[in-house]
């Protein structure tokens, strides 16, 4: 695999995960919007963000492995 390739590969998993996160964040914002169970929205919330540190973690640790320099856009967030 020539380096173009595992960059893209890589860049293609972390708009994977945005989108995996985006559509957690947006079924917590349902959930909030309809006052359902608190219960539920606090559990969901804390997935959410669990989610997005774990793909954060997971990419850098990703480009670490691959030799490949964490792009500033994907760096992980706090």
């Amino acid at each position: 695999m020539s380096d173009q390739e595992l960059k893209q590969a890589l860049s293609d998993v972390a708009k994977a995960l945005d989108k995996v996160n985006e559509a957690f964040e947006n079924h917590l914002q349902e959930l909030k919007k309809s006052e359902g169970d608190l219960i539920m929205i606090r559990q969901t919330s804390e997935a959410t963000r669990s989610l997005k540190d774990s793909a954060a973690m997971y990419l850098a640790w990703a480009y670490h492995y691959a030799g490949v320099p964490l792009p500033e856009n994907q760096a992980p967030s706090s």
